[in-house]
């Protein structure tokens, strides 16, 4: 095989094989209903580590630019202006977004806190910029333009225990929300 990649290459006068056009593809990591094992799954894989692709470390692979409330330096505005311009079509590279945990029903709160959410609630705002937005409304406005939407774990993939009987907050799979 190591053979064929080499002709290939060769062939296209380069040193390595690319997997696409891509240079480098934005991840949003967005959490619902979640005990946030994923992400530690996720963070201590070693085969590829997650350090490679936020390096560019891997041949062929684009470059991962990934948000993530957890493994990010950006919190609050800082961190849902990424998502905004996303929404807004103002990145230079497509975007994933990969979501752990179930989505909430957040119809369910009643004009209260969401169940999930990113954002902050700056005090010296005036009272209707003083919101979080939820991980399900973030889904909402991202999906559409999205290269994928992929849904990590049982609990995003099929509902979880969140989705489980007695459900009161309306739990349910990332399929489903969609």
């Amino acid at each position: 095989m190591e053979e064929l990649v080499e002709d290939i290459c060769a062939s296209q006068g380069k040193t390595q094989l690319s997997l696409g056009p891509l240079e480098q593809v934005y991840v949003f990591w967005l959490a619902g209903m979640s005990c946030d094992g994923c992400t530690v799954s996720v963070s201590g894989a070693t085969e590829p580590a997650l350090e490679d692709l936020m390096t560019g470390s891997i041949p062929g692979v684009p470059l991962v630019v990934l948000h993530h409330t957890v493994l990010t330096l950006e919190s609050g505005d800082h961190f849902t202006q990424s998502l905004a311009n996303a929404v807004a079509g103002k990145l230079d590279a497509p975007y994933v977004i990969a979501y752990e945990g179930s989505i909430a029903d957040e119809k369910l709160t009643a004009g209260g806190e969401p169940f999930s959410s990113s954002g902050s609630l700056p005090l010296w705002a005036g009272s209707e910029e003083r919101q979080r937005i939820s991980t399900a409304e973030w889904v909402k406005r991202l999906a559409p333009g999205a290269a994928a939407v992929i849904a990590v774990g049982t609990c995003a993939t099929w509902g979880g225990i969140p989705a489980a009987y007695g459900n009161v907050t309306g739990s349910m799979s990332v399929m489903d929300f969609l």
